[in-house]
C-alpha cells in the first residue's frame, strides 16, 4: 500500500480499506496492526510530493500528498470506530496531534476528529498528551482568531477544536 509508486494507486488503496473496514472489520482484523502502521506513516508530509508551480510573477506551492495524508487519515479514524480493541491508541493520539499542524485544512480537521473520537473512546490517552495537544490548539486559535469573521475555513477550525475540548470536560 504505501510502496507503490503511483500517489493514485496509494489513495485508491486507502479509501479501499477505509470502506471495507467500515463494512466488514471482521475481514481486515488479522492485518489491523500492518494497516495501522502503514497509513500512520502516510499521515506525515512527504516533502518529494511537493512541487513549486511558477504563475508567472509569482510561485505556489502545490502539494499532491493531501489525497493520501487525508485517505490515510480516514483510515486511522475508522479503524478507531469500527476497531477500537485492534488500535494502540497512544499512537495513534500522537499521529494526530502532528497532524493538527498539517497545513492542508481537510488532514488538519480530519487530525481533530481522530482527537475527538480518541477523547470519548479513552480520554485518559488524550489527557496523558495534553501538553502537544494544548501547543497544537494555542497554534490553531492564534492562526484562527482573527478571521473568525471572515472565513468559512477558520470557522471550521475552532468548531472543530472546541469541540474536542468539550468532549475531553465531559469526560
Amino acid at each position: 500500500m504505501s510502496t507503490d509508486s503511483d500517489i493514485n494507486v496509494r489513495r485508491c488503496a486507502l479509501e479501499s480499506l477505509t470502506a471495507v473496514t467500515h463494512v466488514h472489520p471482521g475481514s481486515v482484523r488479522d492485518e489491523s496492526a500492518r494497516m495501522l502502521t502503514s497509513s500512520l506513516q502516510l499521515t506525515k508530509i512527504d516533502p518529494s510530493l511537493i512541487k513549486e508551480v511558477d504563475l508567472g510573477p509569482f510561485k505556489h506551492k502545490q502539494d499532491d500528498g493531501i489525497p493520501i495524508r487525508k485517505a490515510a487519515f480516514a483510515l486511522v479514524d475508522t479503524m478507531l470506530e469500527r476497531l477500537p480493541e485492534r488500535v494502540d491508541a497512544s499512537l495513534v493520539a500522537e499521529v494526530a496531534i502532528k497532524g493538527i499542524d498539517d497545513p492542508a485544512e481537510e488532514c488538519m480537521l480530519q487530525s481533530v476528529a481522530i482527537v475527538h473520537r480518541l477523547a470519548q473512546y479513552s480520554p485518559t490517552i488524550v489527557v496523558n498528551h495534553i501538553e502537544p495537544l494544548l501547543e497544537a490548539f494555542t497554534k490553531q486559535f492564534t492562526k484562527n482568531i482573527a478571521n473568525v469573521d471572515k472565513n468559512e475555513k477558520a470557522k471550521n477550525v475552532m468548531r472543530s477544536v472546541i469541540r474536542v475540548v468539550e468532549q475531553l470536560h465531559r469526560a
